[in-house]
């Protein structure tokens, strides 16, 4: 899901080689854990160069989810 995400906001897949149009690239993950009604699951959230990308299903600097989230 978080991969579909990173896909749509820089413009191609993850599988693309070769020359990219844009300068941002991928770059790694971050591990993030969020407590939940579900309990604290660990999870690989993509990163970009230029540190724009912002994930919908998991948001930036969020510690604790609802159902509704998670």
């Amino acid at each position: 899901m978080l991969q579909g995400e990173m896909d749509s906001h820089l413009g191609y897949g993850r599988k693309v080689r070769g020359e990219k149009e844009p300068a941002n690239r991928r770059n790694g993950y971050s591990h993030k854990s969020v407590n939940s009604a579900y309990g604290k699951p660990d999870d690989a959230v993509p990163r970009d160069r230029d540190g724009s990308f912002e994930p919908k299903a998991i948001p930036k600097r969020l510690k604790t989810a609802g159902k509704e989230i998670l």
